[in-house]
C-alpha cells in the first residue's frame, strides 16, 4: 500500500475515534438530565426519533471505525509480503515467490473487500446526514458477519495446503535421512521415486513384482542425497513461517468474525427500534470485546516470549528465516496492541451508550 493512503486511512480512524470519544459527552449530559427529579421522564414521540438517530449515528461511526483499522492492518501485511517478495526474486527457489504471492494475493482480495465496504459505509454516513432513510446499513453489516467468515475460510484452506506440502517434505527428509544412514537404497515396486533420481533410465518402467532389493550408494550419490536434504530443510522452515503468520492471521479473523457479528445484531436490534434489546446488545458486545482484549494480551505475550527466545545461531539460511519470523512477530504484536488499545475505547463508548439507552428505554414506560 502506497504510505499516503495507509497515512490517509490512520487519519481517518483516528479522527473517527475523536468523534466518537466526543459523541460519549452529549450522552453523558443527557443521563444527568433524566436523573435530575425523582421520576423518569415521559418521551416524547420527537424525542424517540432523535434518541434512534443518534444510535444509528454512532453505529455507523463505529462501523466505520472498525472496518478501517481492519483495512489499514490488511495493507499493513500486504506491504511486508511485497517486500519480501521483491528481496527474494532472483536468489531464492520459485517455489517461495510464488507460495508467497499466493498469500499476497488472498491478502490483497482481503484488503479490496474491506476497503469497498469502507467506502459504502462513508455513503452511509453521508445519505444519514443528507436525511435519507435507506435499510442499507443494516444489510451491509449482515455483508460484514457473512463475507468475513468466508474469507477465514480461505486463509483456512491456503494454510491446510502449507501444512500438507510442509509434511511431504518432511517425508522426503525422513527417506533421505534412512538412504545417507544406511549407505542403501531399498527398491520396490512402492517405493520407486528415489531409486528414478539416483539411476535415471534404471527404473523407468513399471517394477512390476520383482522382488525388492537394496542398493548401495557411492561417495557421490550419498553428496548428492545430502544437499537435497540441506535445500529441503531450507523450504521446511520456509514454509514454518508462512504457516506461522497463516495461524496468527487466523486468529485474528476470528476476533474480527465475533465483532463483526456484534455490529450485525447491533444493526437489527437499532432498526427495529427497541431499546432493551438494543441495551442487551450493547452489553454482549462488551462482554466480547473484553474476551477479545484477554485473547489478544494472551497472544502478545506468546509473541514477546518468541521475540526474546530467538536466537542468530545457524546457518544464513534459517538467520535469513529467523529475520522473516521476527518481522511477522512485531508486525502482529503491534497489531494486537494496537487493538487492545482501540477496544478499550470502544468498551467505554459502549458502556456510555448503553447507560442512556437503557435510561431512554425506562423513560418509554411512562
Amino acid at each position: 500500500m502506497d504510505k499516503k493512503i495507509a497515512h490517509l486511512l490512520f487519519s481517518r480512524t483516528r479522527r473517527l475515534q475523536k468523534i466518537l470519544g466526543l459523541m460519549a459527552v452529549p450522552l453523558l449530559l443527557a443521563s444527568s438530565v433524566v436523573f435530575a427529579t425523582n421520576a423518569p421522564v415521559r418521551a416524547t414521540p420527537k424525542d424517540a426519533d432523535q434518541k434512534k438517530a443518534e444510535r444509528k449515528k454512532i453505529f455507523l461511526l463505529r462501523s466505520a471505525d472498525e472496518v478501517n483499522w481492519s483495512l489499514f492492518f490488511a495493507h499493513e501485511t500486504s506491504d511486508v509480503l511485497t517486500e519480501q517478495i521483491r528481496a527474494a526474486a532472483g536468489h531464492e527457489p520459485e517455489i517461495k515467490v510464488n507460495e508467497r504471492a499466493v498469500l499476497l494475493k488472498w491478502y490483497r482480495h482481503y484488503a479490496d473487500w474491506l476497503s469497498g465496504i469502507s467506502d459504502e459505509i462513508q455513503l452511509d454516513i453521508r445519505d444519514y446526514y443528507s436525511g435519507k432513510r435507506t435499510a442499507s446499513w443494516v444489510k451491509r453489516s449482515q455483508e460484514l458477519d457473512k463475507v468475513s467468515r468466508k474469507m477465514a475460510r480461505e486463509l483456512s484452506g491456503f494454510v491446510r495446503r502449507l501444512e500438507w506440502e510442509r509434511s511431504r517434505i518432511e517425508v522426503r527428509m525422513q527417506k533421505l535421512r534412512t538412504a545417507v544412514a544406511e549407505r542403501r537404497v531399498l527398491v520396490n515396486k512402492n517405493n520407486l521415486e528415489l531409486a528414478r533420481e539416483l539411476w535415471p533410465g534404471a527404473y523407468r518402467r513399471s517394477y512390476g513384482r520383482r522382488k525388492a532389493v537394496y542398493r548401495d550408494l557411492t561417495e557421490k550419490k550419498i553428496l548428492h542425497l545430502q544437499n537435497n536434504l540441506r535445500m529441503l530443510a531450507d523450504q521446511q522452515q520456509y514454509y514454518d513461517v508462512l504457516i506461522e503468520l497463516g495461524k496468527y492471521e487466523q486468529s485474528w479473523l476470528h476476533i474480527k468474525e465475533r465483532d463483526f457479528s456484534k455490529l450485525a445484531d447491533i444493526a437489527r436490534t437499532i432498526a427495529r427500534d427497541d431499546p432493551d434489546e438494543t441495551v442487551r446488545d450493547f452489553r454482549s458486545a462488551v462482554r466480547t470485546y473484553k474476551a477479545d482484549i484477554a485473547a489478544l494480551k494472551k497472544i502478545t505475550a506468546e509473541l514477546e516470549a518468541k521475540l526474546h527466545g530467538m536466537t542468530e545461531a545457524g546457518s544464513l539460511q534459517t538467520f535469513e528465516r529467523l529475520q522473516e519470523l521476527a518481522r511477522y512477530y512485531e508486525m502482529m504484536k503491534s497489531r494486537y496492541e494496537r487493538q487492545i488499545e482501540w477496544l478499550n475505547g470502544q468498551i467505554e463508548s459502549y458502556e456510555a451508550d448503553f447507560d442512556e439507552t437503557g435510561k431512554t428505554s425506562l423513560a418509554h414506560r411512562y
